[in-house]
């Protein structure tokens, strides 16, 4: 509980080290009620930070659907901003192995591939 709180006193005071461990523990319920939205919440400053495990999580959670309203475009968005992120960082660790290609087939046309594409690379170019 203690972690909670100061991690939290942390991330509000802007703090964005402290975003994705709060995340994962509103995630994981250690040492506070499991909340998938605040996991989300946490994880999306982490991820809008530039952080490539947040944008990895934050992509998981689209995936699923938890604490955020399922979304497969938003979930391959933020798997393929994690994936470039680490390779501008030389990380050769990937997010969710295969799981963009899942989306891409199942969910997303061409057109809304190659848009989701386009702005990921944006967004990872002016980290």
């Amino acid at each position: 509980r203690q972690a909670v709180k100061w991690y939290t006193k942390s991330a509000e005071a802007g703090n964005s080290n402290a975003y994705m461990p709060l995340g994962r523990l509103h995630e994981s319920g250690i040492g506070t009620q499991q909340d998938l939205k605040a996991a989300a919440k946490w994880y999306t400053k982490s991820a809008e930070f530039g952080n490539a495990d947040g944008q990895c999580a934050l992509a998981r959670l689209y995936l699923k659907g938890q604490g955020v309203t399922r979304d497969p475009a938003k979930a391959y968005y933020w798997d393929t901003v994690a994936a470039l992120t680490h390779k501008k960082y030389e990380r050769s660790d990937i997010c969710m192995p295969g799981a963009s290609w899942i989306i891409m087939q199942q969910f997303l046309t061409e057109e809304q591939r190659v848009k989701i594409d386009a702005e990921a690379a944006a967004r990872v170019a002016k980290l």
